[in-house]
């Protein structure tokens, strides 16, 4: 295990997921070096693509007023997706 494996495996994936998550959702442009320790600010940027993560939906919360920007098991196929409130249970596969 490498030194950046071990340190962000001290970490789980869904508390990796919450960092990034707010840290886009508390400022425009985040420190990512020092987020999650062991992880480059690519791998946070391509952690936050591939949850989706996108400018535009951070950008729609704030202009809502009301992040609550969370990653969510679906109820449907169980699968961990980025949900934009309690009210959003489905992942985009299943809410097709």
């Amino acid at each position: 295990m490498t030194e950046k494996q071990a340190a962000t495996a001290a970490l789980s994936p869904a508390e990796v997921d919450r960092r990034i998550i707010a840290a886009f959702l508390d400022s425009e442009d985040p420190a990512l070096d020092a987020l999650v320790p062991g992880l480059d600010e690519a791998d946070i940027r391509r952690r936050a693509a591939a949850i989706g993560l996108t400018r535009e939906l951070v950008r729609d919360a704030r202009v809502a007023g009301v992040v609550r920007l969370a990653m969510r098991a679906c109820i449907r196929c169980d699968s961990p997706f980025l949900s934009v409130g309690p009210q959003n249970r489905l992942c985009r596969r299943c809410n097709r």
